[in-house]
């Protein structure tokens, strides 16, 4: 994916995600969001960084609070990482 909004302030770093989805599930785009804040916060250290979610089809937005352990990152970079080795070449 790629971060569809990055704003930057003297103090913080908003991130945005743009969904079209038919259904509001902001928990299956949660480990995504969570990508994103560590890629945000390597952008701007120090910064405090927020993300969420806009929901294109409802006109709505949703912050998303909390973060990823270090540990469910990297289970879910080598679940990925197996299935691509899985996948027909």
């Amino acid at each position: 994916g790629r971060i569809d909004l990055f704003i930057e302030t003297d103090d913080e770093v908003i991130v945005v995600d743009f969904k079209s989805d038919a259904e509001r599930n902001a928990a299956r785009h949660r480990a995504q969001l969570a990508l994103y804040r560590r890629a945000a916060a390597g952008l701007a250290p120090g910064k405090r960084v927020k993300v969420g979610l806009y929901w294109l089809r409802g006109g709505e937005f949703e912050w998303l609070d909390g973060d990823l352990s270090d540990e469910a990152l990297a289970a879910l970079a080598r679940r990925a990482a197996e299935a691509l080795d899985r996948a027909p070449a």
